[in-house]
């Protein structure tokens, strides 16, 4: 029985351990609002030329946002 105990305690301890939430710098966020996350525009200080790239939050990965951000990678490098 006290196994038992210690064994559905452990569990719990897994089970409520919060999951981190993953962050993306994208200027395409339509496929994060579609996928339930928050998007933070980031200012650009006046005077500055171009925009800069929107801040993207979601709780779990975001399969077309990680293509984009792999495939913007490749280009660059």
């Amino acid at each position: 029985m006290l196994i038992m105990t210690f064994a559905a305690l452990g569990l719990a301890a897994v089970q409520t351990a919060p999951r981190q939430p993953v962050q993306y710098r994208t200027h395409h966020v339509t496929a994060g609002l579609k996928a339930g996350c928050k998007v933070w525009a980031v200012h650009t200080p006046a005077g500055k030329i171009g925009s800069h790239r929107a801040i993207v939050r979601c709780p779990a990965p975001v399969e077309a946002i990680e293509a984009d951000a792999a495939s913007k990678s490749d280009r660059v490098g």
